[in-house]
């Protein structure tokens, strides 16, 4: 219990932080804006490139990428059905039940309870969500859309220009290629290296501050909480079975697999669907439904790792 809160405590001490700097008003929200950006195009990515880098990316890991991929496919359809035979009243409940938010929270929080060495094994496992939420939740979000029609091609384009995306490819490439080898020595890269490492070191304390700057108890309407109760009923199950028949049975890996897998289903859903929603009722909703599963999933995840970790 004593280890379990000391490995968590750093994380609590950064939303802490954030949430002084936005009460003392001393950052403003513009400049979250930008820091944000800096994460998703530069600290990020970074930190991804070598970690696949420096990983050993085996075929039979696609395998989880596919069964992620199909798992998110399986929540989504879920969430049509279930908003049909309950007469749930908001339009965009699916996609409340389907996709995690993985770059501003999950790399965040895996990164501190097991250390960024470990953290390709949890890129593994989003990797899959990832290609969900450009290719297929991101394509009917903006179908849905009054201004804007999609199809899967602009999606997958979309997906193209994903900084992560490209990022595991090249540290795979390099990797697989042998590049490594006859990179490792040369003053030049080296120094792109050691560059690199001190760009995404700033990862994981910087989401923390963002997280906690973000955090507003004073606006979230509780009414939302057996949405919530719903999502986290069905992730919980999903990954159990992830667990048991694809991560264990079929693939033999080790923990730190099943931890990114639950990890990642304790997640709050895409902080980026309610931005593609025009109806201010239904964006309204979006908002207050994934604020309070950010808040929920941070207590879910420490209670996990007190007792599984």
């Amino acid at each position: 219990m004593l280890v379990s809160l000391v490995n968590f405590l750093p994380i609590l001490i950064l939303f802490i932080v954030g949430y002084t700097l936005k009460v003392r008003k001393f950052v403003k929200e513009d400049t979250i804006k930008d820091i944000k950006s800096l994460i998703v195009n530069l600290f990020l990515p970074s930190l991804l490139f070598l970690a696949f880098l420096r990983t050993n990316f085996e075929t039979r890991y696609m395998l989880i990428v596919l069964a992620m991929f199909l798992v998110c496919l399986l929540a989504l359809l879920l969430g049509f059905l279930l908003r049909g035979l309950f007469k749930i009243k908001y339009f965009y409940f699916p996609f409340l039940m389907s996709g995690f938010e993985a770059g501003m929270l999950g790399y965040s929080l895996y990164t501190f309870l097991f250390g960024k060495e470990n953290i390709a094994k949890f890129a593994i496992v989003d990797l899959g969500q990832v290609m969900f939420v450009f290719l297929v939740m991101v394509t009917l979000l903006l179908r849905y859309s009054e201004e804007k029609k999609s199809s899967i091609l602009n999606s997958f384009n979309y997906f193209l220009k994903v900084p992560v995306i490209w990022a595991i490819l090249l540290g795979i490439i390099i990797n697989k290629t042998g590049l490594l080898k006859v990179f490792t020595g040369n003053f030049l890269w080296e120094s792109i290296v050691k560059v690199l490492e001190m760009l995404g070191g700033l990862t994981a304390p910087l989401i923390g501050i963002i997280i906690g700057y973000e955090l507003n108890f004073k606006n979230i309407d509780f009414s939302s909480s057996k949405y919530v109760f719903i999502r986290y009923v069905f992730m919980v199950i999903f990954a159990m079975l992830f667990n048991k028949y694809i991560v264990v049975s079929k693939l033999g890996l080790d923990k730190l697999f099943t931890h990114a897998v639950f990890i990642m289903f304790l997640l709050p859903p895409p902080y980026v669907v309610p931005l593609y929603v025009k109806d201010e009722n239904e964006q309204k909703f979006l908002f207050n439904n994934i604020s309070l599963s950010t808040v929920i999933s941070i207590v879910l995840i420490l209670i996990y790792q007190m007792i599984f970790i």
